[in-house]
């Protein structure tokens, strides 16, 4: 039987879309298997959102996503592959390495792994720090290397390495692209370029990075155009993630229920008029940085400035 990581790498080699919805607890994995879905990302946002109560600002470690992720890979099967969220593979090489390790031994699929320092934050705010080429490209070789000692048999069992760079927004495409050419001759399966904003950069690092596979994230409401699979697909992504599809749909049903349920006495899953229908869509720009605000983000950035006199997190 294939594992996870044969069968995505398997889909990828084959030139199909990976279409994998964001899912962060075991309703959301459950409702995204029942609907039909062939592949599940565990999002970092939402899992620090439904685990911890806390915006995307590095509070998550290795084992909160270990935990979702080894459930989505239990629910799920080899069949439908898992891709996790990494964060910056929590510390140094001898930590990202035994990530790799947990992740694997948890049935993870993939995991993407960042340049941004320790006290990272989600791709879509702003004032994103990074590490230098060197400290990405030794996370890369890392878990590279991790991933090549984890396996005796064939090599497409082993768990996918997927780089990501956040230099986009404050250093470039050119510098973007350079890490993520750098990553690929250390030993990555996949590129992420993170926070996109047109087609056209699609267009240019795909020229740039040649037939290198590359991930797509889609974010309503984060810096990235409004890509559909469909868009996704004809931009040339092997891979697209939907982090948000199932997390702000329930975050907005929760808190219509229960604000209807103070209001009047009952949830709305319990109302026999109109008032139980909720409103989950309409792509808010603004939407991705006001769920955060929900999460804490507010606080979290009060005490940061008066820790750090203003230089830590910035104006996210």
């Amino acid at each position: 039987m294939r594992t996870g990581a044969a069968e995505l790498r398997l889909r990828i080699r084959n030139g199909e879309l990976v279409v994998a919805p964001g899912v962060f607890d075991g309703i959301s994995i459950r409702m995204a298997l029942k609907t039909g879905h062939k592949a599940l990302y565990v999002t970092g946002a939402g899992t620090s959102a439904s685990f911890l109560g806390r915006a995307d600002l590095g509070f998550l470690s290795a084992r909160d996503v270990v935990h979702v992720g080894s459930l989505a890979s239990q629910l799920a099967g080899p069949q439908v592959p898992v891709i996790c969220d990494a964060d910056t593979g929590f510390g140094g090489a001898p930590q990202v390495a035994r990530t790799v390790q947990e992740y694997w031994r948890a049935g993870i699929a993939a995991l993407h792994i960042e340049d941004q320092v320790a006290t990272k934050r989600c791709g879509h705010l702003d004032s994103k720090q990074l590490v230098g080429q060197d400290d990405f490209i030794a996370r890369i070789k890392a878990a590279s290397h991790a991933r090549d000692q984890l396996c005796n048999a064939d090599v497409q069992d082993r768990i996918v390495v997927i780089a990501r760079t956040d230099a986009l927004a404050g250093l470039g495409l050119d510098e973007a692209v350079s890490r993520l050419k750098m990553a690929r001759d250390a030993g990555a399966d996949v590129g992420f370029l993170e926070g996109m904003t047109t087609d056209a950069e699609v267009h240019r690092a795909r020229s740039l990075l040649k037939d290198w596979p590359l991930l797509a994230n889609c974010v309503t409401g984060g810096k990235s155009p409004l890509w559909t699979a469909s868009d996704c697909k004809e931009l040339g992504f092997s891979i697209a993630i939907f982090p948000t599809a199932g997390l702000f749909p329930a975050a907005r049903a929760l808190q219509h229920s229960y604000a209807h349920l103070l209001s009047t006495g009952i949830g709305a899953e319990a109302a026999t008029d109109e008032s139980r229908s909720v409103d989950v869509g309409g792509a808010d720009p603004r939407g991705l940085r006001n769920f955060f605000v929900d999460m804490g983000l507010e606080d979290e950035v009060a005490l940061d400035r008066l820790a750090a006199d203003g230089t830590g997190l910035g104006a996210v």
